[in-house]
């Protein structure tokens, strides 16, 4: 199985677990993802590139209550990088 294989398990399995939200939720979600993808269009000037957004996102988005949390930890989420 190929990178691009487990990229796009990995969107599926989020698309499912968005799904899965209350309305008023996934709107909220789809105005935050919005709001980001604003902000990278600015990345010349603001440095928030997506992988930066990522960085800074992932792991206070993309958390498991299992997994114990490091402050500063990103190494978690290296999944969402480049």
């Amino acid at each position: 199985m190929g990178l691009k294989d487990d990229e796009n398990m990995m969107a599926e399995e989020l698309r499912r677990l968005l799904d899965q939200l209350p309305p008023h939720n996934q709107d909220l979600w789809r105005e935050v993802v919005y709001f980001l993808h604003e902000i990278t269009l600015q990345a010349d000037v603001n440095k928030m590139s997506p992988v930066n957004l990522g960085i800074v996102w992932g792991p206070n988005v993309f958390w498991d209550e299992q997994v114990p949390h490091l402050p500063g930890n990103a190494a978690t989420f290296s999944f969402l990088g480049p």
